[in-house]
Order: structure tokens, then C-alpha cells, then sequence
């Protein structure tokens, strides 16, 4: 993957946290009518309380209603709620059926047929014909794969499976590269064929035993083929959830399909709310009021304030909250820029890194649960003393380190900074993309293909830190799980001891 593909969207810088005991308050401081194929008739499963709503509490930003918009871990658990892919994950993080009710490898594990549910179908909506949801077709996911490649949507989900669908590199290529439509000769993926409605096959360009596990991204949700250029705004799906409103991008509001097609018989939360906080001291305050009962990733940041240093919740802060602590599988790097304007090397860029206060790095992470799993940075030399020398004080060129989206990029990001000022003049920016300025940058990777933290390190790599992923939850919540996704969030099952009314 190149330097280019790995970066997608800039983050905000966040300030340090502080806390008043004795306070009330939290302080941080600084499209066309289609005729659709009618689903078959099916009972109203799922029982929920209507009366049950349940409020989700997010500080990343989410940029769409498309699952293809789906790039932060906000955003891909909004998207899981309302979208299906053909496989998905249980609690344990093991791959299951989810539109798919089955499938077949072949021998040299090159092609992939998977059966649809024939039970499966769409949300009821007004964008399709008479209003009622269809069934979900093999071309629907045809389609839907072919989409990831259209110059107008984000480039992560055909980054993600290009490698290793026949005939989706050139493809998407070809749809990025040649703007004027005439010149274009592919109409899709060809290593995506639809048998017949039910039934569709994928041909890989080498074994991939991850593939399954990687097609239960959100990024990978099914969507209806005609209504794919309106889902930005007005989402159709598969999953337990219907999109009713949104105000802003701070509110998202979700009501339990009650003729969702999987024959379920847990209880759901009747409708939910996901709204986003614009920062640390909003979340957090939003939870001691009641505002909100679900912070499923609290930020590096908010965790300065409240958690103690033996890693628990401060009862003065949240006392009727629970933590659930996570493993995931995901993890955050600092990467050498080889191409900087100042000429260094990785090995030099390296070295820098290993004049910080290695002790004050680590006693920052690991109060944070932030362990790291794989370091190789070179021991400091002469060409640190150069740098040193030639960059101190002066008002050209310096070393700089960028961050992205992830509120662990903008965290490890502001750390090395103020870390880094004792021994050279480092600058910090956020930007979109690499450019001759950038020395190094902070990636956060949500490992999609379920590769083991502790593999190799990719060129360039300098730094990788494995985060605990920790969720806030009122205690009123009961039988509400988190896998090793940062993103999964599955509300089947899920009770309220107290019901929440709804307005």
C-alpha cells in the first residue's frame, strides 16, 4: 500500500484534561423510482420495547450515512447497525453468516460461492416502489463492490480488497484514473460474477484465509444497486436498525426494524441515539448527566481524567458507570517520511525518536493502556548530533511529525511533540496528505485482514503501539458485548434495567 492510500482525513489537535473533584462538571482543558423485487412476506420478529432508547456517545466524527463513508470507528458502528455484510462477527470476533447464508471454497482456495439468505431484504422505504423493502440480490452485491471503485466515493474499501479480487485493481484504476467516462472500457469487477439471484462468486488473485473475516468490515455493507448515489443522506440497508433522522452531523437516530429478516428472538433497544461530542469534556459530561449511557471508546485524552492511576473508573467522576476493557486487533504507528525535504533516512528520522525521554513515553502510554509491541529505532549516532547542531534555533526546514483522523494519531502525535522539544525543534501540523515537509506521521490501522499486532513491521514503520480499547457503560446496561473490533457494537440482547423514555 502506498504512502497515499494510507492517509485519509485530518484530525483536530486535542488539549491536556483536567478534573475538579469537588464539581458537578467535567473540565478538559485545552435518486429514480425503481421497481424492486418484493421481499417475501415475513412475521415481525425481534421483540423490542418501544419505550427503550438507548444513547450512544462518540467523540469521532462521522462523515456519511454510506457505509463507504464509514472511516472512523464511529462511523463503522453506525453503519454496522443499518447495513449487513455477507459475513459478520460474533462476540468472540469469529467470523459468522450473516446475508450469506453459506459458502464454498474451492480446493485452491482461489474462489469463494456464497448462497444469500433467501429470507434476507432491504428496509422498507419510500425510494423504492409501493414503499416496501426487497429482497437482497446477488447483483446487489455485485454492485456493491463495484462501487467501492467509483471516483467519487473514498478509496479505503477498494484499498482494502483490490489485492486480492481479480480484476478490481484495474478496474478501480481505471475509474480514478481515467476521468472522462467514454474512455473507460471495464463495466465492473470482473472476478465478482452473479449466478443467479441468489448466489455469488468471487475469484481471488491468491489465497487470502482472512477473506471472510475481511468482508465482515462495514465498509463492506450490502446496499440496494438503484439506490446507491442516495445513501449519503438517506440510508437503506439490511441490518436490525432504520435510519429516522439526523440533525447536524451531531445526531443520529435509529429505530428497531421490526420486520428485520433474521428470525431473532432476543430483545433490541427500541430506537437509538448516536450523538457526537466535540470533545473530551462534552462526552464526559454528557455521561455524569445521564445524557448519554454508552461512551464505547473513550479517547486517550478523557481517560487522563477518568480513570486513576490503578486504571479504574473514579467513582467521583462517573459513579454509576462500568469499564469494559478490550483487546483489539488494531494498532498505531509512527511512520519515516523517505522522502522529506530535510534528506534523513529512516534510520536517522529513527534515532531522533530515541533521544526522547523513553521512561516519560512509556509511563504516558501504559497509564493509558497503550502497550508497545514492536520498536526499532537505532541507537542515537553522529548524524543526531548533525541534525541537532544544524536545526536548533533556527527558522528553516525542521523536523515535522503529522496526524490524521484517529483520536490515538492525534494523542501519540501531541506527545512526541512535547517530548521531542528538549532535543530538537520539532513542529506538529494535521494534514490530509504526505508532502516533502512531513518527517514522520502517526497512522492508526484498523487491521482488517486480523494480522497478529506483532507481525513484521512494514518499510518505514518505526513505531508500533497496540491500544486497550476501553468502553464506558452505564450500569443499568446489561449483556452488552465488545469483540477484538474497535468498531463492532451488536445490540441483540441488549436490557435496560430502567427503561429510558422516549420523547
Amino acid at each position: 500500500m502506498t504512502i497515499a492510500n494510507r492517509f485519509l482525513s485530518v484530525f483536530f489537535a486535542a488539549a491536556l484534561l483536567t478534573a475538579c473533584s469537588g464539581s458537578t462538571e467535567i473540565t478538559v482543558v485545552n435518486q429514480p423510482v425503481i421497481r424492486p423485487q418484493t421481499a417475501p412476506d415475513r412475521p415481525e420478529t425481534g421483540p423490542t420495547s418501544e419505550q427503550t432508547l438507548l444513547r450512544i456517545g462518540e467523540t469521532e466524527m462521522i462523515y456519511g450515512l454510506d457505509p463507504l463513508l464509514a472511516q472512523t470507528n464511529a462511523g463503522k458502528r453506525l453503519s454496522g447497525l443499518i447495513y449487513q455484510g455477507l459475513t459478520g462477527l460474533n462476540a468472540d470476533g469469529e467470523v459468522i453468516p450473516q446475508l450469506a447464508q453459506s459458502w464454498e471454497v474451492s480446493d485452491d482456495s482461489l474462489v469463494y460461492t456464497f448462497r444469500l439468505h433467501p429470507e434476507a431484504s432491504f428496509h422498507d422505504s419510500p425510494r423504492f416502489i409501493d414503499g416496501r423493502g426487497r429482497s437482497v440480490l446477488a447483483s446487489d452485491v455485485k454492485a456493491s463492490f463495484d462501487r467501492m471503485a467509483y471516483p467519487t466515493n473514498p478509496d479505503m474499501a477498494a484499498s482494502l480488497f483490490a489485492p486480492i479480487i481479480q480484476g478490481m485493481e484495474v478496474f478501480n484504476n481505471e475509474q480514478r484514473q481515467l476521468h472522462i467516462a467514454s474512455q473507460r472500457s471495464l463495466s465492473g469487477i470482473q472476478g465478482i460474477v452473479a449466478i443467479d439471484e441468489q448466489t455469488v462468486r468471487f475469484y481471488l488473485t491468491e489465497p487470502q484465509p482472512q477473506f471472510t473475516y475481511m468482508l465482515a468490515s462495514p465498509l463492506a455493507g450490502i446496499v440496494p444497486r438503484e439506490l446507491e448515489s442516495t445513501l449519503a443522506q438517506h440510508p437503506v440497508g439490511s441490518g436490525p436498525y432504520r435510519f429516522q433522522r439526523r440533525q447536524s452531523d451531531t445526531l443520529y437516530v435509529l429505530s428497531y426494524h421490526e420486520s428485520y429478516w433474521k428470525d431473532e428472538t432476543e430483545t433490541w433497544p427500541g430506537r437509538v441515539e448516536i450523538r457526537r461530542y466535540d470533545s473530551e469534556t462534552a462526552i464526559l459530561n454528557a455521561l455524569r448527566r445521564h445524557d448519554a449511557d454508552i461512551a464505547p471508546n473513550l479517547s486517550p485524552l478523557a481517560r487522563m481524567t477518568a480513570l486513576g492511576r490503578d486504571g479504574q473508573l473514579k467513582s467521583d467522576i462517573l459513579p454509576e458507570f462500568k469499564m469494559i476493557a478490550t483487546q483489539g486487533r488494531d494498532y498505531l504507528s509512527i511512520y519515516a517520511n523517505p522522502a522529506n525535504r530535510l534528506g534523513l533516512n529512516a534510520d536517522q528520522t529513527g534515532a531522533v525518536l530515541n533521544m526522547l525521554p523513553a521512561d516519560t513515553l512509556a509511563d504516558r502510554f501504559s497509564h493509558l493502556g497503550l502497550r508497545e509491541v514492536s520498536r526499532s529505532l537505532p541507537a542515537p549516532s553522529a548524524d543526531f548530533s548533525r541534525l541537532r547542531l544544524e536545526y536548533a534555533g533556527q527558522t528553516g526546514p525542521v523536523p515535522t511529525i503529522i496526524f490524521f483522523l484517529n483520536n490515538y494519531e492525534s494523542f501519540l502525535a501531541r506527545n512526541i511533540h512535547q517530548l521531542a522539544q528538549d532535543q530538537l525543534p520539532v513542529a506538529m501540523v494535521r494534514s490530509g496528505v504526505i508532502s516533502p515537509e512531513i518527517t514522520w506521521s502517526t497512522q492508526y490501522t484498523s487491521n482488517y485482514e486480523n494480522l497478529p499486532v506483532e507481525s513484521a513491521l512494514l518499510p518505514d514503520e518505526i513505531l508500533r503501539i497496540a491500544p486497550t480499547r476501553i468502553a464506558v457503560v452505564h450500569n443499568k446496561i446489561q449483556d452488552l458485548h465488545f469483540n477484538t473490533s474497535p468498531w463492532w457494537l451488536n445490540l441483540e440482547g441488549v436490557t435496560l434495567n430502567t427503561t429510558t423514555p422516549v420523547p
